[in-house]
Parts: structure tokens; C-alpha cells; sequence
């Protein structure tokens, strides 16, 4: 019989405790659980807090707690709101946190003794071994204690391991950053933060977006400008393009010269570039214009891109919407945009009359179809003729002299020269005129533009621009006769057809003008000018074409790509 006061079994007949002395009474169900005073009385430590305990009546250890079940997922938010994300602690104050402790007597471990090896002697079989240890419900509360503690040590660990992740900001929360920085002025300071975003996602735009703002903002226009083109380098997006058309515009409205040094921290990419020093020229007059967009990104592996070659030097050439390309040694064709359209496998490739012929290694030229595939049973059959203009002071005119391969004939008509319109010239007249070690002038419509004191010049010009050559360094003139580029720059390489053992080049007179542009080439360098003089881009490229249809192939960092050039 189980004491109620003690909890000391006692025999079923007994009338008194044994242990206690009090009077026994008999229990209503025999089968009721034996209680241990020492279970009872052990000592507690509850985490409950006081406000929750007094509203709800639950302990939170309780399997009812609601905190008890799946943690919530986690969120990516910002570091401040990472552990609410993690668990809900709203409701746990320190403060409420309460140890209760109560006292024990020699009574409560009567039944833990050694020396009892009856029903009050509880082994433990636990972490510790089979005995070593309280008594089952203590080893109830241990473990209830125990994985309380585990589980606040792994909510902390996933806590520590998501507030170090989210220490790391991401592309938008760098944008946001940088934002913020520039909300407040902070411009270096916005600065750096976009530029961070610029390296973490370089082909996405809202970054340079907001860098271009951060200069329009210091009123450095030009910076502004150079990053939307890297932007647009890299991602192709328009509306970068259109920011960039919008900042230019008020560059060349307010006649700004153009510094197109890159100012970012971003990696050099093929936007614009600084004039170099060694073309004082182009320094002194780089405008707006310099900024460079490019149409095909430099990505084209060759040898070289050229026009196509013309059959006689009244040929225009610059007009084809197609170049010749050639790769290890083979002549092809490519468009604007960077398409092959003819595959390089031929010694050349040239204009005449319109229409293009491929120059094969047998020796033959035949004509290219409209779809630019060989056309076997048309040969090209044009005889090579050249011309050379003599000036008839006594009559005022100009004759042209008609070199074949059966000799040199002066026409006796005189030449009529066009509007804008100019003519190379030699002295002399239909009877007497010498072609050794010429003298050239240049003739309009009007007369003669200037005196005899050029060395070598460029074909019939009839867009009013000429190359001129003095002391073998070229430039060119105008309509009036006016060096608008003085002569301070290289001539053009050409392929030689005559070569059939390898490609090869031979140097000649520099490109004319097309479109209003020209590109020249000074220390190694190209770039191109307008017909007023002024740069219309930096002396950066490597190789530098004419223009048609406002494109240009050029060659950058070892490969080619297309530049857009227009008058607008």
C-alpha cells in the first residue's frame, strides 16, 4: 500500500507507514502509477514565461506549443529582420524567464539508493549506461531539457549561417546601395557601389544606367557618356543606346571637346578611348563625334577586311554593301554584318562595271552571281586603262591622256569637268607633256584650285575632296582648293593582284572621301576626319575602312568589327 504522504510502499495490510507513521489509506485503484516523492519534489527548472503561463495556462515546453513545430521558411531579406525570418521569438523576454527551485529532503532519493533494490530502486539506461543515472522521469525531464538546448543551439547556427550569407549583398541590393548614395549626394560613394554592381553582373544595364546618372549629376557629361557605351558594348541594350544619342547630343549643342578617357573602374572594353597624344590634330578638334558605336562588336577573325578592289580608278568602289575578306590567304566576301557570304577562296576579288568578279588561282576572273556563287561561263574580258590629265594653260581646259596596252593617247577633246568635281593635273598640252617625275595641281569646273606642288594625289574625285601628296606624307583638300587636313599622314595598303605565291600588299595613295568621312592613318594608327577637318572618332584602330551605308569595318584589339558613322 502506497503512503500518500510519503509515498513509501508499505504492506496491503498495514495500517501506518512505515516510514512516516501516518495512517494509510487504502488506494481506490490498485493499478494507479507509484509516485515518488522524490520525482515530485525534485527540483524544476522551467523556461515558461510568467505572462504566457498566467494567460494560457500551457507551458511552452508543452507538445501544444506552437513554436514546437516546423521552423518557417526562410527568407532572403535583409540582415536586421534574418532572425525573425528564422524563428518567431516575439514572445520570449529574458526577463520572464523563471528558475524555480525546491528543496529536497533525505526522503526523495530513498528510492535511488544502492541498497534498495526493489521497485523504489529505478536503473537509468541512457547516454551514461545501464544505472548510472535519476530516475525515468528525471531522465524524461534531462532529455526534454536536453533537446531543448540542441535546438536552440541549431536555431542558432542557422540563424549565424543566414546572417553571413546575407552579409554578402547581392547585384540589386548593391544597386539599392548605390542608390541610396546618391539620394544623399554621396556620389564617390555611389560611384563605388555601382561599380561593384558593374562587375557582379557586367551584361546587365540598370547599373551603368545609374553610374551615367551619378555623372550627369557632376555635371561630367562626357563621363556619362563613355559608360552608357561600355553599357551598350556589353549588353546591346537600346535604351542604353538612346541615353547615349540623348548625353551626346548635348555634348556637341554645347560644342564641348570630347575627353573620352574612361573614368570607371570597369575593365577597358572596346568603347571609347583617348586620343592619343602623337596626333596633336585630332586632339586639338575631337568632338562629340569621337565617341565610338559599334554596330558588330570587334569579334571577326582575318587577315584583313578591304573594300573590293575596282578595275580602274573611276570605279566606285565604296558603295558595295559588301567587303573582301580574306583568311590564310583566300579572298571572300562578308557584309555589314559581319555575315560570310562568299567563302574566302579565291586570289582576289574586284569591281568593274558594276558588277564582281573572283580572280582564281588558275589565272581566270570570273563573274559572281547575284547570290555571290561563281558563275563559270562569264569571264571577265575588261582591258586595264588608266588616265592622266594634262592642263592646257593656253586653252583653259583639261585633256585626258588614255593609257592601254597599246600605248598613251591624248583625246582631242577637251575634258569637261563636273560640279564638285576635282581633277588631278600635270602641265602641259596635247603636243608636248612629260610623265616622268609629275607635278600634280588640282582643276575644277572653274579652273585650276592650285599651283603645281604636289608629288602624287588620288583618283578623279567627285564628291569635291582630293588626297594630295607632299614629301610623301598625305592630306587633303577641298572643293577650293584649301588643305582642310594638312599632309602629316600615311597612305593605304592594297593587295597585289600580281602576286600569286601568298598574299602581299603594296602602299599607294590613302582612301577617299565617302559620306562625308575618310579614314587615315597617322603613326600606326586610324581613325577618321569629316570634309571640314574636324575628327569625327579617336585615333584608336588598328586597320580603319571608307564608309558605306554609314558603316565601317575596322579592326580593334586584334580583331574587326563595324562602326556606324553619319552625318547626324
Amino acid at each position: 500500500m502506497i503512503c500518500s504522504h510519503c509515498g513509501a510502499d508499505n504492506k496491503d495490510d498495514a495500517t501506518k507507514c512505515a516510514q512516516c507513521g501516518e495512517p494509510l489509506k487504502p488506494s481506490a485503484d490498485k493499478n494507479t502509477t507509484k509516485k515518488s516523492n522524490a520525482s515530485s519534489r525534485i527540483r524544476k527548472i522551467s523556461v515558461d514565461s510568467v505572462e504566457s503561463r498566467g494567460a494560457s495556462g500551457k507551458k511552452k515546453g508543452d507538445k501544444g506549443d506552437e513554436r514546437t513545430g516546423p521552423l518557417p521558411g526562410l527568407r532572403r531579406r535583409n540582415k536586421e529582420s534574418a532572425v525573425e525570418d528564422t524563428l518567431d521569438l516575439s514572445g520570449f523576454h529574458l526577463e520572464d524567464v523563471e528558475l524555480q527551485e525546491i528543496d529536497l529532503d533525505e526522503g526523495d532519493f530513498s528510492d535511488m539508493s544502492a541498497d534498495d533494490p526493489g521497485e523504489g530502486s529505478r536503473g537509468f539506461s541512457g547516454p551514461f549506461g545501464k544505472g548510472f543515472g535519476p530516475s525515468e522521469k528525471n531522465n524524461r525531464r534531462l532529455w526534454i531539457f536536453g533537446g531543448i538546448i540542441a535546438l536552440l543551439l541549431i536555431i542558432a547556427a542557422v540563424v549565424l549561417l543566414y546572417m553571413r550569407h546575407d552579409s554578402s549583398p547581392d547585384y540589386a541590393d548593391t544597386i539599392l546601395e548605390g542608390n541610396q548614395y546618391y539620394r544623399e549626394e554621396d556620389y564617390t560613394r555611389a560611384q563605388e557601389a555601382y561599380n561593384r554592381a558593374i562587375q557582379m553582373e557586367p551584361g546587365q544595364a540598370e547599373a551603368y544606367f545609374c553610374m551615367a546618372d551619378v555623372y550627369v549629376a557632376m555635371e561630367d557629361i562626357q563621363s556619362a557618356v563613355n559608360v552608357l557605351q561600355q553599357g551598350y558594348d556589353r549588353t546591346q541594350d537600346e535604351q542604353l543606346l538612346i541615353r547615349l544619342n540623348e548625353l551626346a547630343g548635348q555634348l556637341e549643342s554645347k560644342g564641348e571637346s570630347s575627353d573620352t578617357q574612361v573614368q570607371t573602374d570597369v575593365p577597358e572594353s572596346s568603347a571609347a578611348e583617348t586620343v592619343p597624344e602623337t596626333d596633336t590634330q585630332a586632339a586639338e578638334t575631337a568632338d562629340a563625334g569621337s565617341v565610338i558605336v559599334w554596330a558588330v562588336n570587334p569579334s571577326v577573325e582575318a587577315d584583313t577586311i578591304m573594300p573590293v578592289l575596282g578595275c580602274t580608278p573611276e570605279e566606285d568602289i565604296y558603295s558595295s554593301p559588301v567587303s573582301v575578306i580574306y583568311r590564310d590567304g583566300q579572298a571572300g566576301l562578308i557584309d555589314q554584318s559581319g555575315n560570310i557570304v562568299a567563302e574566302p577562296q579565291y586570289r582576289y576579288i574586284l569591281r568593274c562595271a558594276q558588277q564582281l568578279y573572283a580572280g582564281l588561282s588558275d589565272g581566270r576572273c570570273l563573274l559572281l552571281n547575284e547570290d555571290y556563287t561563281l558563275n563559270e561561263e562569264t569571264a571577265h574580258s575588261h582591258s586595264a586603262v588608266s588616265y592622266t590629265y594634262l592642263w592646257d594653260s593656253s586653252q583653259n581646259h583639261a585633256f585626258r591622256v588614255v593609257h592601254t596596252a597599246d600605248g598613251d593617247t591624248v583625246e582631242e577633246t577637251p575634258y569637261e569637268i563636273g560640279e564638285n568635281v576635282l581633277l588631278p593635273v600635270i602641265a602641259g598640252s596635247r603636243e608636248s607633256y612629260s610623265l616622268e617625275n609629275p607635278v600634280y595641281a588640282l582643276a575644277g569646273s572653274e579652273g585650276l584650285k592650285t599651283d603645281f606642288i604636289y608629288e602624287n594625289t588620288g583618283g578623279c574625285s567627285w564628291n569635291g575632296m582630293m588626297a594630295v601628296c607632299r614629301d610623301g606624307r598625305w592630306g587633303y583638300c577641298n572643293l577650293d582648293g584649301t588643305e582642310v587636313i594638312p599632309c602629316q599622314y600615311d597612305g593605304a595598303d592594297y593587295v597585289n593582284t600580281s602576286d600569286t605565291e601568298a598574299l602581299s600588299f603594296t602602299q599607294g595613295a590613302p582612301y577617299g572621301y565617302s559620306e562625308s568621312f575618310v579614314a587615315v592613318r597617322k603613326d600606326g594608327l586610324w581613325g577618321y576626319f569629316d570634309k571640314s577637318g574636324q575628327a569625327a572618332s579617336p585615333f584608336v584602330f588598328e586597320e580603319a575602312r571608307p564608309v558605306s551605308g554609314g558603316y565601317a569595318w575596322v579592326k580593334y584589339e586584334g580583331q574587326w568589327g563595324v562602326i556606324t558613322l553619319t552625318n547626324e
